[in-house]
């Protein structure tokens, strides 16, 4: 299936690794071309080198103020602006407590604060574009407390209220905003378990499917969505677990 992305333009933040990578590849092999940001060389490098049409733009998502340069950035590199991924985020463990409220605010900066400054610095493109698709990634620990990322859990939470407060908000402009609540998939984020049999079958014993998600499943979903065979998809939490959080 053609998803009609050739001549889009993607803005994917946390696009150097992991799922932003793959992402930031399932895009452009629809035809679109992606901005991609990543904070290192490395992130940068992986970023361009996914095709000819993909290009690599430093930003830190704990700098909501850098939101409307970033969009700069990529109008004036790309010349237009359809899509934005708002796939950066921290996960830092500990409970309240622990962490305090200097830890709690970074979280939130990261994970909610800047996703929504950079929805409101793309409208301008969207508008002249004639509408413009918002994904927004959060994770299966927005819909239940989770012991050890109590903070990460709360700021996901939140961007799931954002993405359908924006989706009514930006509807009459033909911006469509959606949310992914995401399992556990087979990143770097997972360390020693994707090489530990034991504790790689303690973990996918929980999941329905029994086996973790591939990146890449991310990718053609999100490709999917922000694609016109979507336009009818907004306000909405899609959640990719394997079904996880369908056990009883």
């Amino acid at each position: 299936m053609d998803l009609g992305l050739k001549d889009r333009v993607a803005v994917v933040t946390g696009a150097g690794r992991g799922l932003g990578l793959a992402i930031a590849t399932a895009l452009a092999d629809e035809g679109a071309t992606v901005v991609g940001t990543a904070r290192t060389r490395d992130g940068l490098d992986a970023v361009e080198a996914i095709a000819d049409h993909t290009i690599g733009v430093e930003f830190d998502a704990r700098d909501p103020d850098g939101a409307t340069a970033l969009l700069d950035t990529a109008l004036d590199r790309a010349g237009r602006v359809d899509i934005l991924v708002n796939n950066a985020g921290i996960a830092p463990t500990g409970t309240l407590e622990t962490q305090g409220l200097v830890a709690l605010r970074d979280v939130f900066e990261v994970n909610l604060l800047t996703p929504v400054a950079l929805a409101l610095a793309a409208l301008p493109a969207f508008r002249a574009a004639g509408g413009g698709r918002i994904v927004n990634i959060a994770s299966t620990a927005a819909l239940r407390a989770q012991r050890t990322v109590a903070a990460y859990s709360a700021s996901k939470a939140a961007l799931l209220r954002v993405t359908e407060a924006l989706a009514v908000e930006l509807a009459p402009d033909g911006v469509r905003v959606n949310a992914l609540a995401l399992g556990a998939f087979a990143t770097g984020m997972q360390g020693d378990l994707l090489t530990d049999p034991e504790q790689y079958a303690r973990r996918t014993r929980r999941i329905t499917v029994q086996r973790m998600g591939d990146p890449a499943e991310v990718g053609s979903f999100v490709a999917y969505l922000v694609s016109p065979h979507g336009d009818f998809l907004t306000g909405t939490t899609y959640v990719l677990d394997g079904g996880e959080s369908a056990r009883l």
